[in-house]
């Protein structure tokens, strides 16, 4: 096995070349196959100084509050800059600081954008019995004049497909004048 426990302290890096590429390569071409890839990792995470954390066994009971916790963060991280690691454990403790006690006891059994939701809905029934036509681009344009009630929402077109599925909307086609997209 090739002895290069100095090389990954950066000693033998090229300039321009990537630590994680240089340290692949360097664990496809070790000639010893009988050390694990795990064992291999671990052993080389252990030399960067990185804690090594494990995995807890599947809970399938943890899944969907875990799901809940972090559904709205990569919402609140729109145009959020991180430049340091230190700026993103300040951004973190301040996510989940800034969230209520309910956020944390009603975890999935509760939608978290209803405000939203309840208005986009009404928008869509008004604009339905006026035989307006709804299509993707127009729910989202709608979305996006809807975030002035203040929730931490960023609105995406996989947001309005699953809006659309869970209230039973079908998004049709214009024919002329003939609306296609009705409420169920």
């Amino acid at each position: 096995m090739e002895e290069r426990v100095g090389y990954w302290r950066g000693e033998g890096l090229k300039e321009g070349e990537s630590a994680t590429r240089t340290l692949t390569h360097w664990m496809t071409t070790t000639t010893e196959t009988y050390f694990t890839p795990v064992f291999s990792t671990r052993q080389i995470l252990s030399e960067f100084g990185w804690e090594v954390l494990m995995h807890p066994p599947y809970r399938p009971d943890l899944t969907p509050s875990d799901f809940h916790l972090f559904q709205s963060l990569p919402n609140s991280l729109g145009s959020v800059r991180l430049t340091s690691g230190e700026d993103c454990q300040n951004y973190l403790s301040q996510f989940f600081d800034q969230k209520s006690q309910n956020f944390y006891s009603n975890g999935i059994r509760t939608k978290e954008h209803t405000k939203i939701e309840e208005a986009l809905l009404k928008w869509f029934k008004y604009q339905n019995t006026n035989n307006v036509a709804i299509n993707e681009p127009i729910f989202l344009q709608k979305a996006y004049d809807l975030q002035r009630f203040g929730e931490d929402f960023v609105c995406s077109s996989s947001w309005i497909q699953r809006f659309q599925a869970r209230r039973g909307i079908v998004d049709g086609k214009v024919s002329g004048e003939n609306v296609t997209g009705c409420y169920n």
